[in-house]
């Protein structure tokens, strides 16, 4: 978690007379905008949340919590399912081992308990004094990409630029290292130097 009221500050520092007279109002927005990239740049372990529930009516859409733009797995009773989009269950001509699932909407032939893994959309900011739901090393990251957004308002583009790069290696690096985990078996070269 992320307290943003240290990213408000990293902002202030960077621009600080551009803070100070016209972007204010625009920090959420700035804010949001990089908690979105981040969010949507990959599917990251992190962001998977598992959501179980009952299905008491069958063939009867019911009303998910949560707005589902992506949908990993899907369990019947314990069992792996098939999780069909709009269209494919319109088409599909059985549905005995298939769930619906058309944005916040869920469909079912079979009442049961249901299990969805999903990725969490990203939250929006409204306070100065929260927290944001990103793991602790992403901060840089979101600074970066935050304060990319300013620059590009006052279309200081060479600098923005300069951010975004930075912020796209840190989240690469991330990556490598929660993907990775092993080391990297590298050839050693021969080092007996006879001359």
């Amino acid at each position: 978690m992320i307290l943003l009221s240290t990213v408000i500050t990293s902002m202030e520092k960077e621009l600080w007379a551009f803070f100070s007279t016209e972007a204010h109002p625009d920090m959420y927005r700035y804010i949001n905008s990089a908690v979105n990239y981040i969010y949507n740049r990959r599917d990251w372990q992190w962001n998977r949340t598992i959501y179980s529930f009952s299905y008491l009516s069958a063939n009867t859409e019911q009303t998910l919590p949560f707005f589902a733009t992506k949908i990993f797995r899907a369990k019947y009773n314990s069992a792996l399912i098939d999780v069909l989009n709009n269209e494919e269950w319109f088409l599909a001509d059985d549905h005995t081992n298939a769930i619906g699932v058309f944005w916040d909407k869920f469909i079912a032939t079979a009442t049961g308990t249901y299990q969805i893994l999903y990725a969490k959309p990203a939250p929006s900011v409204q306070s100065w004094d929260t927290y944001i739901d990103l793991p602790d090393f992403y901060i840089d990251a979101l600074q970066a990409i935050a304060i990319h957004y300013a620059y590009k308002d006052i279309k200081d583009y060479s600098s923005a630029s300069a951010l975004i790069w930075q912020a796209n290696a840190i989240l690469d690096n991330v990556t490598e290292r929660t993907v990775d985990t092993y080391p990297r078996k590298v050839t050693r070269l021969w080092s007996n130097h006879s001359f």
